[in-house]
């Protein structure tokens, strides 16, 4: 038998191959007949028995070792050939995604395997230029540190006979912060003492870890920079007479927010005595717990006594108003301060405002250097914006009523130039305590900006009796009501508005009513704004139904501090307060998230009662003894989890009003249903009394 002999064949994928046993007569003789077998290496069975092996479209598979058997009456001759198929790369796409989520300084991986012969080479691009090259298993780390680094990237698979490309998207999914938003609406100071606030800006997926505030002297080209962390205000003490400009950054880890809307602050001049000596008002501004003194005609001093209104900031603007003007018209002057120190508080109001009119047509008053001292307070917030704010009367057309409260009644009007109005109005023979609320309602939403969800004031008639409060007017009426009407109840606040809700409502707009109210209160919280009073009955439902928290006359402006203690008694909505404030009177922004535990179980059994088997004098000894409302058997346990975070019993663990919103707006993006009305009991939810004392 003679040697066999190996060779090889190279050829390319597709192509068609026929494989001689013998590829001339001298390699056997001629004369005699043969017998052919052929065999793959690693396989028994014969593939054929011609002397011409013949592959069509020949396949990558067909790579590998052969042998050829030719056998006679004389000779058994053997050929060993190996075949080498090759053909162009190929990229694994098993398994691999056409976009990633990445953000500035997170690593992530880019996989790009690719098979093929000859082996090709890998490497990945951007933008037209080659950024790494490699065999095999392209996989190339991404760690992006500036925004160019993110967009398409290519994997390109190249050989000799062909090239297969990849394409990946790498998104953004983590910006710098949107700016904070300067809250403060005094801009013109009466002494060199800020406060400034802001707002917690969308964060753009990393939380936030500090703000940085810019500040310069007007005009000035040199900006400073004061890192204050997460906080949302921070205390400066500026010069007199200087105007400062301020604006503000939030800081997370994918860099800095653009500068916020640049706010200048103006610090009045330091007032000077007059040669007159007129009646002055002396204060210890740095000492939050000094008593102001007043000196009367006999150079006695006096304790000086006064509600804050509206803050505080109106009055003591006032104050000093009176201090620095008197000079004619005393006896005037005197007896409206004591008025002002002596009577109730809505008499204080409208009181103030007319001090603000007389010491103001005092301006002609001279201090010792010739000048008018009364200027310098001229344009002070608490003497033009009640200009701005006040309504007249005669102007005011009132239509018919729509609601009533436990302290005011709802009024729709006309209003000339506004158009239509809600106005808010004591109820008649009501004490006097609901129109200082009313009033103290009034002058605390002079101070805050607009929002979307928060009702907007439109203006008052604080000057006569009776006091009404222009609010905008909402065609939907009230969430609770809202609710109801939903599956046939009626709306025991609002009476026929003008729209009417749909049928059913779907878990879609529950999260979003969910969502706003969440949103509204992250802007009181703020604000440092206790409402104390929130509940589905005071959330109005507007345009788009949108949703607007509203009645604000239990609400406390706690600048001063987190805390507000109640001292006084009154009807209280027990099934909506929270056990802190129910045991021990004490109110915080975490006492309202409470409430919002409570107002998410009133929209999630669409206008259900809290608590309806307790009754309201049991509750607060049940809560503090750990027991809380069950879960509906229709609710998700998602939203039920979030109520129960609002009901802890340590405030401190209660999630923020920011927090509560990012969380439903998950749920909101979410797929799955929140509610599951197939198993809703409508006679579980069928009581309607909703206010217990």
């Amino acid at each position: 038998m003679r040697r066999p002999f190996r060779d090889l064949i190279r050829t390319v994928e597709g192509e068609d191959y026929n494989i001689t046993c013998l590829r001339s007569v001298n390699d056997t003789d001629a004369t005699n007949s043969f017998n052919f077998s052929w065999h793959r290496s690693g396989e028994d069975d014969v593939i054929s028995n011609a002397k011409l092996l013949e592959i069509l479209d020949i396949k990558r598979n067909s790579s590998g070792n052969y042998s050829c058997t030719a056998t006679n009456n004389t000779a058994n001759l053997v050929r060993n050939i190996t075949v080498i198929v090759y053909y162009k790369p190929a990229i694994n796409r098993t398994g691999l995604l056409s976009q990633i989520n990445s953000s500035l300084y997170q690593n992530s991986s880019l996989i790009c395997r690719a098979e093929g012969n000859p082996t090709p080479e890998i490497s990945w691009s951007k933008d037209g230029r080659v950024i790494w090259n490699g065999t095999i298993s392209g996989i190339f780390d991404i760690y992006p540190s500036k925004a160019e680094e993110f967009g398409n990237y290519t994997c390109a698979a190249q050989n000799k006979l062909g090239k297969d490309e990849l394409h990946v998207e790498v998104i953004r999914t983590a910006f710098p912060p949107d700016p904070p938003t300067i809250t403060n609406t005094f801009l013109q100071l009466i002494d060199p003492s800020l406060t400034l606030r802001w707002t917690k800006p969308e964060e753009n997926g990393r939380p936030i870890f500090k703000y940085v505030i810019c500040h310069r002297v007007l005009n000035s080209s040199q900006w400073n920079e004061t890192d204050v962390g997460n906080i949302l205000n921070y205390n400066f003490t500026l010069n007199w007479g200087v105007s400062y400009e301020f604006a503000l950054m939030a800081v997370n880890n994918q860099g800095r927010s653009n500068k916020s809307k640049l706010e200048t602050f103006t610090v009045v001049p330091e007032p000077t005595p007059s040669t007159a000596k007129p009646t002055t008002i002396t204060t210890e501004p740095t000492l939050s717990t000094a008593k102001p003194t007043t000196t009367t005609s006999d150079g006695s001093n006096v304790p000086l006594y006064a509600a804050a209104v509206g803050g505080g900031v109106g009055f003591l603007a006032i104050v000093i108003v009176v201090g620095c003007c008197i000079k004619r018209k005393r006896n005037t002057a005197n007896s409206i301060l004591k008025g002002v120190l002596e009577g109730p508080k809505a008499y204080q109001i409208r009181t103030i405002r007319r001090a603000c009119e007389v010491f103001r047509s005092q301006s002609s008053i001279s201090s010792e250097r010739g000048q008018t001292t009364c200027a310098v307070y001229a344009n002070l917030p608490c003497l033009e914006e009640e200009k701005q704010w006040e309504f007249p009367k005669n102007k005011l057309h009132i239509e018919k009523y729509v609601g009533k409260g436990a302290f005011c009644v709802v009024a729709q009007a006309r209003a000339e130039g506004l158009g239509t109005v809600a106005v808010k109005i004591p109820k008649e023979n009501s004490p006097d305590s609901n129109k200082e609320d009313l009033l103290a309602e009034y002058e605390l939403m002079r101070q805050l900006q607009h929002h979307p969800n928060i009702i907007r004031l439109m203006g008052a008639v604080t000057m006569s009796d009776p006091v009404m409060v222009l609010f905008e007017y909402i065609p939907f009426g009230d969430l609770l009501g809202y609710l109801r009407r939903s599956r046939g109840l009626s709306d025991n606040y609002y009476k026929d508005p003008d729209v009417k809700p749909s049928s059913s409502l779907s878990s879609k707009q529950l999260l979003k009513f969910s969502r706003e109210i969440a949103d509204g209160m992250a802007f009181l919280s703020a604000n440092k704004i206790v409402h104390r009073d929130l509940a589905a009955r005071n959330v109005l439902v507007g345009e788009e139904e949108t949703c607007k928290i509203t009645d604000f006359g239990m609400a406390r402006d706690v600048q001063g501090g987190d805390i507000y203690q109640k001292r006084s008694k009154g009807r209280l909505p027990v099934k909506w307060t929270a056990v802190e404030a129910l045991l021990y009177g004490s109110y915080t922004t975490k006492s309202d998230v409470w409430s919002y535990g409570i107002v998410l179980y009133e929209i999630f059994t669409i206008g259900g009662r809290p608590y309806p088997t307790v009754p309201a004098h049991n509750i607060p000894y049940k809560i503090k003894g750990g027991y809380r409302m069950p879960k509906p058997a229709h609710l998700d346990d998602d939203i039920y989890a979030l109520m129960s975070e609002c009901w802890d019993m340590e405030p401190d663990r209660r999630p923020t009003f920011d927090s509560i919103s990012r969380t439903v707006k998950r749920l909101e993006h979410g797929r799955k249903e929140i509610i599951y009305m197939n198993v809703y009991n409508d006679n579980l939810y069928s009581n309607l009394e909703d206010w217990d004392e």
